[in-house]
């Protein structure tokens, strides 16, 4: 009984250890710009894509803040760091070591981005707000942060949802029980050649499983965002409860 404590004792440790170890590697580039009513019943963070940063997603926050007037939105700003794939230093939430980013993956630099945006959740739910009334959401690279960090935090969110990006880290994904029923909006564009449908489609299969998944193709959209995808997002997060 004493090693069964000990050994669940030294789990515990090693676990917080490389929490603190992951958070010491991930300095966010600034505090989160947040737009927020005096009425706030729930809460959109909002991460970026490659090479961009918070203040360029202030007017999708603004376009979606119009038809959730209760909604809290929160838009870190990733660190700038060298990115192998972009040949120069950049804000970026971790590293792309390829042209195919399923095909070799920067495993600490993505579990660090979501230890930070685990905090900033956190953050939410100290303010007073249920997990349930959380959404997570992210283009590109932001979009893989949200999958990875949305459906491994210890609390059941409001929903999860991404644009242009895909599922990081696939071959390690383990989500929470509990986020299992966690609604997933996924809106890609047919004519991406960043992040192809083919590159995907593996990660596609294991979202596919959630108990609430919808994935929603773009004929002829390319690797951005449009006002039809806002338009879904923002009628998805109704159906969410915010």
């Amino acid at each position: 009984m004493e090693r069964a404590n000990e050994n669940r004792h030294r789990r515990r440790h090693g676990l917080r250890r490389g929490r603190l170890s992951l958070m010491k590697s991930f300095v966010p580039n600034s505090q989160p710009i947040v737009l927020s009513s005096e009425k706030v019943d729930s809460c959109v963070i909002l991460l970026h894509g490659l090479t961009t940063n918070g203040r360029a997603f202030l007017p999708i926050a603004r376009y979606l803040a119009a038809k959730l007037p209760d909604t809290r939105f929160v838009l870190p700003t990733a660190p700038v760091r060298p990115v192998k794939w972009a040949g120069q230093a950049t804000f970026a939430w971790y590293d792309l070591l390829d042209d195919d980013f399923t095909a070799a993956e920067d495993s600490q630099g993505i579990q660090a981005a979501s230890a930070y945006v685990h905090d900033l959740i956190n953050e939410q739910i100290q303010s007073g707000l249920s997990a349930d009334k959380i959404v997570l959401g992210g283009f590109s690279q932001g979009c893989a942060i949200s999958f990875w960090a949305g459906l491994h935090f210890p609390q059941k969110l409001g929903g999860i949802f991404g644009l242009s990006g895909y599922l990081p880290l696939a071959d390690l994904w383990q989500p929470e029980k509990v986020n299992q029923e966690t609604p997933v909006l996924w809106q890609h564009g047919g004519r991406d050649e960043l992040v192809t449908l083919s590159q995907i489609e593996h990660g596609k299969q294991l979202l596919a499983k959630q108990q609430d998944f919808e994935f929603l193709a773009y004929s002829g959209l390319g690797h951005q965002i449009v006002v039809e995808e806002l338009d879904a997002v923002a009628r998805w997060l109704g159906r969410c409860g915010l």
